[in-house]
């Protein structure tokens, strides 16, 4: 039995043993497992672990065979850990009850020196196994780098390759010059060989070179002298062709007939981004050509402006008349053609800033008060002035537009025409003359049409009045500057607008057609001419066919969507170039207008007129 307890506690022992080894054994393998890149020596420390195993387990076997073999004992097949273990207890302790300290000692002491033994031999394999792991964590360190180092080789590889494959593509692309190269060689080559030959040729005809230099030194010489001379006769054409057209302005002026200047505006931005096309050309600065549907067409007027040309140069030939007008004649400028075409801003300039861009109006006014200044030690003058407007069949006051009032036309045999009621206001200088226009203009019937974004529905009627006395001769010339801008010709289907825009449209157009019935008969010399037939060409009877000078400009489009408009207002304006005027200048003396005065007075008062006491003052008449 004390045998048997020494064989359980041994084998105990030997299982604690096993145990240890075996958990030493696993935390190797944790840690061999833990190295992905040491699979071989992994798997030499399981080996090793496991031979160490099965050696402990062979020694328990062979000696529970010894045991089995000694004599008188029997050997129980084991039932069960449990119960062999408290069958292995209760022995013992019946034994140790019987046992004396003294016999159990020896027994104690071999058992731990056997334990010591086995735990020494097991550290030591520990130890060993603690070397190997310490090396074999080194060699997977060392495996590491290398494995580092291959990475790194194999992308300085890759980049190699690169390197490779892009210098082949170079190669390829530098043997592809190289041929390109070796082709352009042979051909300048044989560039060269032919400039060789052509270099002897000339060489052969060096000779000849002195003389061509020597008649190309005469020709650059001719040719300068002919440059100078052609600048002196564009000179000389330029004064003489101004020259002419003065004379011929004043041939026009005696012979009393109207002048008609043709002006070409330019494309306007619907025009062009709609790309219309241009029919209307300037020929010369008197001809102007419009190529219709079927034909060109030609038209001769006393000046023609291209679109390039200012409002300066407009007014250039504008400016004489002005005289005209402080001589004592009267004096009418109008513009006439289809809506959109220019007129206003030839009359006046740009509405919204006519300072900017003046046109002919604010131009005169300033020549106006420049020739009376500086004429002032001769010459004593009055200004006045009035603007109606004719809407609808109607005047109206620009300058008294709260007062309602009837505006009658006079159409007094011999005289100029007269309208009744109308408010003048005086001016004595250019400012205050500007000013009177700018407040009358601001009451202009203006509306927004598909032809043009400010179109004038209304003609405007400008009046400026100047009486001039003789300082010396105490002579009075009374003369008169018609400024009027036409409302515009129109169709109704490209107009467009309501009700209103079109009753507007029609009046306008049965106005221009009674000015243009005034314009026929007079051209063709009729004996009765139809001023009456409208308010308008009452308002304008002496600048057409009277006493007056009078200047047309016939503004006109030069795009292909306007050549109906176009061709009409250029044979309305040949019509009005051939009407003839009989200008004559209103002068009188001092008494014969202290006459005039009298008799105006006294038909005022036989139709029960009342005459202010100041004006009877100054006519020297009594209360």
């Amino acid at each position: 039995e004390e045998e048997e307890e020494e064989e359980v506690g041994a084998n105990e022992g030997e299982e604690e043993e096993e145990e240890n080894t075996v958990e030493a054994g696993e935390e190797l393998k944790g840690d061999m497992e833990g190295n992905e890149e040491d699979d071989g020596l992994m798997e030499q420390k399981q080996d090793e672990s496991q031979k160490v195993k099965q050696g402990k387990q062979n020694q328990s076997l062979s000696k529970q065979k010894q045991k089995q073999k000694q004599p008188g004992k029997v050997t129980k097949p084991p039932q069960g850990t449990k119960t062999t273990t408290a069958s292995t207890k209760r022995q013992t302790t019946n034994r140790q009850q019987k046992k004396e300290p003294q016999q159990s000692l020896p027994s104690d002491l071999k058992k731990i020196r056997t334990l010591e033994t086995r735990l020494n031999d097991s550290q030591a394999a520990v130890e060993k196994l603690e070397q190997k792991l310490s090396q074999a964590k080194t060699s997977s360190l060392e495996l590491q780098k290398q494995q580092k180092e291959i990475k790194d080789l194999q992308k300085k590889l890759d980049l190699y390759q690169k390197d490779r494959d892009k210098s082949s593509s170079k190669l390829g692309d530098l043997e592809e010059e190289r041929t390109s190269l070796a082709k352009a060689n042979k051909k300048m080559e044989e560039e060269l060989k032919q400039m060789h030959l052509e270099i002897k040729a000339a060489k052969a005809s060096a000779d000849g070179m002195e003389d061509l230099k020597e008649k190309h030194s005469e020709l650059k010489a001719k040719y300068k002298v002919a440059n100078t001379e052609a600048t002196k006769f564009k000179t000389n054409f330029e004064e003489e062709r101004k020259k002419r057209k003065k004379l011929h302005n004043l041939i026009e002026d005696m012979k009393g007939k109207i002048r008609v200047f043709c002006r070409i505006r330019p494309m306007s931005r619907r025009e062009l981004e709609g790309q219309q096309g241009v029919v209307v050309t300037p020929v010369d600065d008197f001809t102007v050509s419009i190529m219709g549907k079927h034909s060109e067409k030609e038209f001769e007027f006393d000046n023609v402006f291209q679109f390039n040309c200012t409002q300066e140069q407009v007014y250039e030939d504008t400016h004489n008349l002005i005289q005209s007008t402080l001589d004592g004649y009267n004096v009418c400028i109008f513009a006439y053609g289809q809506t959109g075409s220019g007129k206003t801003f030839t009359m006046i300039g740009d509405e919204n800033k006519p300072m900017q861009y003046p046109g002919i109006a604010p131009r005169a006014f300033r020549d106006i008060f420049n020739l009376i200044e500086a004429n002032a030690q001769q010459v004593e003058c009055k200004v006045s002035c009035y603007m109606v407007e004719l809407y609808r069949d109607n005047l109206y006051d620009l300058l008294d537009p709260g007062v309602e009032k009837k505006l009658e036309v006079h159409m007094r045999p011999g005289k100029s025409i007269e309208i009744k009621n109308v408010k003048i206001e005086k001016a004595n200088n250019s400012d205050e003359l500007m000013e009177i226009f700018e407040r009358g203009s601001s009451g202009r019937r203006t509306k927004e049409t598909n032809m043009n974004s400010s179109s004038s529905r209304s003609h405007l009627i400008i009046a400026v009045m100047i009486e001039s006395k003789n300082l010396a001769t105490n002579k009075v010339l009374s003369g008169k500057l018609s400024l009027v801008d036409l409302a515009g010709s129109e169709r109704a289907a490209r107009v467009g607008g309501d009700a209103d825009t079109l009753a507007e449209g029609n009046s306008i157009n049965q106005s221009l057609s009674a000015l243009g019935n005034v314009i026929n008969d007079l051209s063709t010399n009729q004996s009765h001419i139809p001023y009456r037939a409208n308010l308008l060409t009452k308002v304008m009877k002496d600048s057409l066919g009277g006493d007056s000078k009078t200047l047309m400009f016939v503004n006109v489009s030069p795009a292909d969507s306007n050549t109906t408009e176009t061709l009409s207002s250029l044979e309305y304006a040949k019509r009005v170039k051939q009407v003839t005027n009989k200008a004559k200048k209103n002068e009188k003396s001092e008494d014969s207008e202290t006459v005039d005065n009298l008799m105006n007075i006294i038909l005022r008062l036989r139709k029960g007129e009342e005459v202010p006491q100041e004006e009877l003052a100054e006519m020297g008449i009594e209360e």
